[in-house]
Formats: structure tokens, sequence, C-alpha cells
């Protein structure tokens, strides 16, 4: 298998102010990771709970990216395929919690998800748990909780455009 097109990230790295980039869209002003194509969000969910309603992060992933569950009259799948051609996520479980990191890539820069659409899709996909959902924009929010659970990694899945490339070889 080929992996020099996806060089290992180290979470943190991943994280780094530094290599930040600003932008507008429309009045609100966006804050993006690493590469101007990347958006990140991070859940915090209480684990008992989301593994009786939800199942598994990968049941999670399933619902939001491929269902036929619609939010604004537009299906998860469509939404979800407008938004994100790939990227991978990250699981944790610590604390009775389980955290799942998303690192997604933007089809098209200037068409980010607007922050409300995220929360309202993911709390549908969840059946009314209650979590805590930070998004790209909080990038100090999200590299603190994973500097406290960072040794706690369950779980790493490539999806979308970044899974058929690594298993392309196979």
């Amino acid at each position: 298998m080929n992996n020099s097109y996806f060089p290992k990230l180290n979470l943190l790295d991943f994280n780094d102010s530094s290599s930040a980039i600003l932008f507008e869209q429309g009045s609100e002003v966006c804050f993006q990771i690493d590469k101007p194509h990347h958006y990140e969000i991070f859940i915090e969910v209480e684990l008992s709970k989301f593994n009786a309603l939800v199942g598994s992060p990968s049941k999670l992933y399933r619902m939001l990216s491929n269902s036929n569950q619609t939010t604004g009259y537009v299906q998860n799948r469509k939404w979800w395929s407008n938004m994100f051609s790939g990227g991978e996520y990250f699981v944790f479980e610590a604390n009775d919690k389980t955290y799942i990191h998303f690192k997604l890539e933007l089809n098209n820069v200037k068409n980010t998800p607007s922050e409300l659409q995220v929360k309202w899709r993911f709390a549908k996909a969840m059946r009314g748990l209650r979590f805590e959902i930070n998004i790209g924009k909080d990038s100090a929010v999200i590299k603190e909780k994973i500097t406290a659970i960072n040794s706690f990694l369950i779980e790493h899945r490539y999806i979308g455009s970044w899974y058929k490339a690594q298993h392309q070889f196979q």
C-alpha cells in the first residue's frame, strides 16, 4: 500500500494555529486548520448513552454521510457529498465519554457548512442525545481537549476519497 500521499499526522500538529487560514463567508469569519480545504468537528458525548442510542462512531458517520434522513429538505447523503469529499475521524474513550474528532476535506472552500446546520444534523443523527460540539473555528478548544485525551485513542478511520486512496493498492 502506498502511504506517501497521506503522511502520518500528529493530532496536535493539525491544530497548530500558525497554519490557520481565516476567510469571510457572508458576515461570518470562518477559521480553518492546516489546509484551506480542511474542516474540523469535535464532539463529546456520554459513552453509555451513545452506545445505547447510536451504537458506534461508524454508525454515526454512516447516518451523517449516507442516510436518507433530511434536514431543511436536503438528505444527509446529498448534503455530505456536496460539502465533503473525504477525511478521517479519530475516536477516543476516556472519563466515561466518547470523543470523536472529524477532520474533513471540503469540496469548496467558499462553501463551508453553517455551524447551525452541522449541529442540527449531528443532533438528529444522535437521536436527541445531549452532546458538546466544537467546530473548526474553535481550534484552541479542540487542541486543548485532544491534548487531554490523546493517549486514549481507540479507533482511526479514513472516509470518502481518503479511504478510497488508502485502499486502491490492496
